[in-house]
């Protein structure tokens, strides 16, 4: 659809409503670049950024997109803070980002606004950055919900409770790099744990995450959270292995 448009505008470069369309589909395409970031997948979301620049950008979009945000409309201000954070449509200009954010009334302030306004504060004001971020962990946001979990396990008071309810949201949605120590923690915590951790290391497998295709391999060849499953463990190591894990590899030499 982008190329269509963009062949459209080549045709037509002064047509109002294709131009609205465009900036539909790049708000679009930004929200989901948004997404794909919030879940930990920086690949896609760096690709749907650049498919928006260069499919709909040069444009005149960035004014038009400016212009929808100054209205009021939360979906225009949260692409438009996305395009001025990652240079799609506009130059790259985080200060301007963040001063969007920090001028944002309380209800204008979305899933991912919230977030990134976490994410500006850090460093000039630490403690309201933290009490955005427990906002935006609430509201369901995967790369919040790490960041709480995180602070949780290494922060000045770390709190077991807190990493595990945070980090297993965190995992749900796509954070997959805190499942080995959820699972570990689960597993510390109680036996009769075994099974949802295995859960958790099977979440974070099945997203690609080698550590966790790791762990899932051991646990199932040694039994450990449940029973034995010797075969299924090895296809966890070789799937883990097969993407260059060197632990994987090892476990793998090591039963041939």
């Amino acid at each position: 659809r982008v190329g269509k448009l963009r062949a459209q505008a080549r045709a037509e470069p002064n047509n109002e409503a294709l131009q609205l369309a465009q900036l539909d589909a790049a708000q679009r395409l930004l929200a989901l670049a948004a997404v794909a970031d919030a879940e930990g997948d920086a690949d896609r979301a760096q690709q749907l950024r650049q498919l928006t620049q260069d499919g709909l950008g040069g444009q005149n979009l960035a004014l038009l997109l400016d212009q929808r945000a100054a209205s009021g409309d939360p979906l225009a201000i949260a692409a438009q803070v996305e395009s001025l954070l990652f240079g799609v449509l506009h130059e790259r200009a985080t200060e301007q980002a963040c001063a969007i954010l920090v001028s944002l009334p309380e209800t204008g302030l979305g899933w991912t606004s919230r977030y990134r306004l976490a994410q500006c504060l850090r460093d000039g004001d630490p403690v309201q950055s933290l009490q955005r971020m427990r906002e935006s962990a609430h509201e369901g946001h995967p790369a919040a919900a790490e960041a709480i979990a995180l602070l949780c396990q290494y922060g000045r008071e770390q709190d077991a409770d807190c990493l595990l309810r945070w980090g297993c949201a965190a995992v749900a949605g796509g954070r997959a790099r805190l499942a080995p120590d959820v699972a570990e923690a689960l597993l510390a915590r109680d036996d009769a744990l075994g099974a949802r951790a295995r859960d958790v290391l099977r979440i974070a497998a099945s997203q690609g995450d080698p550590a966790s295709m790791h762990l899932l391999g051991q646990w199932l060849h040694d039994g450990t959270g449940g029973p034995v499953d010797s075969e299924s463990g090895r296809q966890w190591w070789e799937r883990a292995a097969d993407q260059g894990y060197a632990p994987a590899r090892l476990s793998l030499r090591e039963r041939d």
